[in-house]
């Protein structure tokens, strides 16, 4: 009798398994979920960072500004000049924050403003515009919480007395 020798054929499958497939997917959803945290804090910090690179800017402005005119600049801005024929002045008219322009490097800003009309009046339409839209990312943080009015252009208050001498 005669034994033949018999090879054995081994398989080597290629490719995953399901179970390999399964737990690479798991893995990757894992670091994905640790990763996605990291990120948005970084953004946060981020704007975080750009709030306060505004705010000081904002406080240079504020610095060059008593410098240069011996006194802080006011909270609001009363009329400039005679209002139209039948209109009453109003208390104030701008905010602060327009006198602050040429600080911040916004000259050009500053001259498309009429200051004679309050900063929403209808007949000097341009300020209404031009208060929304130009100036929009000029006083207003990336991180303050969204939902701002239509009018809303600052995210940065000024602090006002009613009477100097009040004790």
């Amino acid at each position: 009798m005669r034994l033949r020798a018999t090879k054995k054929r081994e398989y080597a499958p290629s490719g995953f398994s399901l179970v390999e497939l399964l737990v690479a997917t798991a893995i990757i959803g894992l670091l994905l979920g640790l990763l996605l945290p990291a990120v948005q804090s970084a953004r946060e910090a981020s704007r975080r960072g750009v709030c306060l690179a505004k705010l000081r800017n904002l406080g240079q402005a504020v610095a060059a500004y008593t410098s240069i005119r011996n006194q802080v600049p006011p909270a609001a801005q009363d009329r400039i000049g005679e209002p139209p024929p039948g209109v009453a002045p109003p208390l104030a008219t701008h905010n602060g924050l327009t006198l602050l322009l040429p600080y911040v490097e916004q000259n050009a800003r500053l001259n498309e403003i009429d200051l004679a009309y309050d900063w929403d009046d209808l007949h000097a339409s341009q300020n209404k515009r031009f208060t929304q839209q130009d100036l929009g990312n000029l006083w207003r943080c990336p991180s303050a919480p969204d939902g701002r009015e239509p009018w809303h252009v600052s995210d940065y208050v000024a602090a006002i007395g009613i009477d100097a001498s009040a004790p």
